[in-house]
């Protein structure tokens, strides 16, 4: 049976914008097992054309601009999305959020809130569009992939993530199995992934 379009490919937007010494710069990478990051759309094949919408409504080249993409889904892969808004070329907050694409999840959708100014074309934009499981940087380790603490630390502070970054449930999807700590034969103990119904942890709003 073939699936859908929407279930196989997703939806980004990345880039930045500049006014004033305000600044809001948005990403999605494809997170390698050794925290290493490449841009996803060097990774995953795209679908039709990028696309590119100036970030000032006045069109001014220096004030950045969004592009988008529709790319076909590796499921198993985790990708990163990064927001950082900065005063003076400095970090004022930034916030990260792992994505683990899977065809059968829920389909969600993940906003950037952008800086405001008077000729910014937009106050937010989708960053991410698909069908996906949203984890924690635990449960990112779990799966065999390093998380630097100074990461973590730096982009996982839950007050800078409610700040930047908004995560809204659109369609629903098979459940993302729960993590959990069990005890092993040894008296060690370890953190698994146990198939079941899990306690919804992050933030996020159903689509009316």
């Amino acid at each position: 049976m073939s699936q859908n379009i929407e279930d196989t490919a997703f939806t980004i937007r990345w880039g930045k914008q500049v006014f004033d010494r305000r600044a809001t710069a948005v990403h999605v990478f494809v997170y390698g097992k050794d925290a290493g990051t490449v841009f996803v759309n060097k990774t995953m094949d795209k679908i039709g054309r990028t696309t590119k919408v100036m970030a000032s409504t006045d069109g001014y080249e220096d004030h950045g601009a969004w592009y988008g993409e529709v790319l076909r889904s590796i499921p198993g892969a985790v990708l990163l999305v990064k927001a950082q808004d900065q005063f003076n070329g400095s970090p004022r907050a930034q916030a990260g959020v792992f994505v683990q694409l899977n065809d059968t999840a829920p389909m969600i959708k993940i906003s950037a809130t952008l800086c405001e100014h008077h000729l910014a074309a937009n106050t937010e934009i989708d960053v991410f569009v698909g069908r996906g499981h949203v984890l924690s940087p635990d449960e990112v380790r779990t799966l065999g992939y390093q998380v630097k603490k100074r990461f973590e630390d730096a982009f996982f502070d839950q007050e800078e993530i409610d700040e930047l970054i908004t995560l809204e449930e659109l369609m629903s999807g098979a459940e993302k199995p729960v993590l959990e700590e069990v005890t092993n034969s040894k008296g060690e103990k370890l953190k698994v992934f146990i198939d079941q119904q899990p306690k919804r942890k992050l933030r996020m709003r159903r689509s009316k």
